[in-house]
């Protein structure tokens, strides 16, 4: 069985303070960039070209549309840090919701979905509430324009390996 997820990679630059904070404080820094996941990771004997097919049948139609991600809020007791989506939740919210139909219906996560990109995954309460402090202080706004989605596989070590990009302009 593969472990697969379908994501959206914002394009920020390398030196950003959002790559900081994540070098800092996110276990997958070294795994993959910066994301939006819109599947989340499910284990299945699904064949990559069913699940192409699929996203390619629940993303027709859809063009590229522009997001901004602001704030940075968190979720104790499981020390999660994420940035937050202020515009183009919609979008994203639609797109997370018609990928879970059809074959990817068995493995919706029933929890409430609220994109955002995280930045951090923390295990202690202190060092969690002074990175959440200090993340506040450097609130910044990220504009930036969804054109792709990916899917993604996840090995054993939790890296990620790109397996399709889905051209929100039609051109694949």
């Amino acid at each position: 069985m593969l472990k697969r997820s379908i994501l959206f990679l914002p394009e920020i630059e390398e030196d950003d303070w959002i790559h900081q904070l994540r070098y800092q404080y996110d276990p997958l820094f070294s795994k993959i960039g910066p994301h939006v996941t819109v599947v989340f990771p499910f284990e299945s004997d699904l064949k990559n070209d069913d699940i192409i097919t699929h996203m390619k049948e629940v993303l027709r139609g859809i063009t590229s549309f522009k997001v901004v991600f602001s704030g940075i809020t968190g979720d104790w007791p499981s020390g999660y840090l994420f940035l937050n989506v202020k515009k183009g939740n919609d979008q994203l919210i639609a797109i997370h919701d018609q990928l879970y139909q059809g074959i990817l219906r068995p493995y919706l996560w029933w929890g409430h979905y609220l994109p955002h990109i995280t930045v951090g995954q923390i295990g202690d309460y202190d060092i969690f509430q002074g990175a959440l402090e200090e993340s506040r202080k450097n609130d910044q706004s990220y504009k930036l324009e969804v054109r792709t989605i990916a899917l993604e596989t996840i090995d054993q070590d939790e890296n990620s390996t790109i397996e399709y990009i889905h051209y929100l302009d039609g051109r694949n």
